[in-house]
């Protein structure tokens, strides 16, 4: 009898071993299950901290890639502008320098040409005076001498200002001329008459000469 309540008991013990087996079998796999969704858990966190970080890294390279080629373009911009600048300037000095170079060869070719005809106008008058105080026989020689000086003249190239006062030199030489020649000729005893009117407007012209003269601008320089 006490065989079969050992064995009774053996059997209950067994069982209630077999059941603390299976209830801590039961609570392992609960903890291993908890375990691995933790584990899952935090490994998708990090994974989204990755993810995140790394998109905060793009857009800041993004960011600092576009300021960088912000300022790029602006610094471009900048040294376009400045070499705009640089060129206009050079532009306006070169022409600006044309500008005084010509303004400076038309004021040398003026003051040339009013001293050619100074020193034209200079050798007519001395001419002049020769041929006023030679006879009427000796003439040939002084009224040479002032058709030299008229073909001088006429070889000078005028500025504008002095056109007019140029053909008012040369109408006013020729008609000196010819008046010599009618006074050398001295056709019917008459060659101080005859040669009057040529002497009168040769006056005249030089007086028309002479006042364009003056007025041109740079007879003052």
């Amino acid at each position: 009898m006490q065989t079969s309540y050992e064995f009774v008991a053996v059997l209950f013990g067994t069982a209630e071993n077999f059941k603390e087996e299976e209830r801590m079998k039961n609570r392992n796999g609960r903890t291993y299950k908890s375990a691995r969704a933790t584990a899952g858990t935090s490994q998708r966190g990090y994974v989204v901290w990755i993810f995140l970080a790394v998109l905060i890294a793009a857009l800041l390279g993004a960011w600092r890639y576009s300021e960088h080629r912000a300022a790029q373009k602006q610094l471009a911009k900048e040294v376009a502008e400045k070499q705009a600048l640089q060129m206009q300037a050079e532009q306006e000095r070169k022409a600006l320098e044309e500008r005084l170079a010509k303004e400076k060869a038309q004021r040398d070719a003026l003051s040339a040409s009013l001293k050619a005809f100074d020193d034209v106008v200079g050798r007519w008058e001395d001419a002049m005076k020769v041929a006023s105080t030679t006879g009427r026989g000796a003439l040939s020689g002084p009224v040479a001498t002032l058709q030299a000086v008229r073909r001088d003249a006429e070889q000078i190239v005028a500025p504008p200002c002095l056109d007019i006062a140029k053909r008012e030199l040369i109408n006013s030489m020729n008609s000196t001329e010819r008046g010599f020649l009618v006074f050398m000729r001295n056709e019917l005893k008459l060659g101080d008459v005859l040669a009057a009117p040529e002497f009168e407007d040769a006056q005249k012209s030089m007086a028309a000469f002479k006042a364009g003269r003056a007025a041109c601008p740079a007879a003052s320089s």
